[in-house]
């Protein structure tokens, strides 16, 4: 019963490590994060000589908000004057397919035959038979989730951290950007 256990921590374990969102980051090796206590979201302009922000839509205020729980842990707080660093994020979302593959089998079937000896009806089954492999392509969505740190005096890059996964659904989720943002930062 113990080896039963054994095998199914093992494949539990083996589920979670699969199943988790790889992320990479890049910092600066001369900035020390720690010295940093502010920040401030750069504003996102339509065109460059516009003068009126973008309107941030409702998953921006989700990605804003996973993103300052975050980075509310290394003690930062937002702020709108003389900020130390600048935080931006994009996302790119690509259309791709996934390659499948199902093995089909003929369908069973039976055919009545009539026994002599017997005197009655009888049925022979034919069982089902592999018949190759379907190959057939699914149309999914990639999303790439990139958050950049800035140093507000120098525009000098610090910190960039991203993550690539498949979207479950067609757009990206409040799980998706939480299990993307936590993944990033974890990272560091």
């Amino acid at each position: 019963m113990n080896i039963y256990i054994s095998i199914l921590i093992i494949l539990v374990c083996l589920f979670f490590i699969f199943s988790a969102t790889t992320a990479f980051v890049i910092k600066d090796k001369t900035v020390n994060l720690y010295n940093f206590q502010t920040y401030r979201w750069i504003q996102e302009k339509n065109a460059v000589n516009d003068p009126a922000a973008r309107v941030v839509a409702e998953a921006d205020l989700r990605m804003h908000d996973s993103i300052a729980k975050e980075l509310n842990k290394w003690g930062w707080r937002e702020t709108d004057n003389k900020p130390d660093v600048l935080i931006s994020y994009d996302i790119l979302v690509n259309k791709i397919k996934e390659r499948g593959q199902q093995g089909p089998y003929t369908e069973t079937f039976s055919r009545p035959y009539y026994n002599e000896c017997l005197d009655k009806w009888s049925q022979i089954f034919y069982p089902d038979q592999f018949v190759g492999y379907d190959v057939y392509d699914t149309p999914a969505s990639k999303a790439t989730l990139t958050i950049t740190v800035m140093e507000a005096n120098t525009d000098k890059k610090i910190w960039q951290g991203w993550t690539t996964e498949r979207l479950r659904d067609k757009k990206f989720t409040e799980k998706d950007i939480q299990r993307s943002v936590t993944a990033i930062f974890k990272q560091n």
